[in-house]
């Protein structure tokens, strides 16, 4: 009689299986925040290049 043996280790196909799950992102805050924050901060880059580009003209 034959038993069947897998080829590879138990741990291994467990290690293999692990690594073939989806990683998941920890939410640190909602979409809805995070689009929010970089509209802020292009709004802020926007107003700083026109305080710069006043400042350089009225020179």
């Amino acid at each position: 009689m034959e038993s069947r043996h897998s080829f590879f280790r138990p741990q291994a196909i467990q290690a293999y299986l692990q690594k073939q799950e989806k990683d998941i992102l920890p939410r640190f805050f909602s979409p809805y925040t995070a689009i929010l924050s970089y509209l802020l901060l292009f709004l802020l880059f926007i107003i700083g290049l026109f305080a710069w580009w006043t400042v350089t003209i009225l020179r």
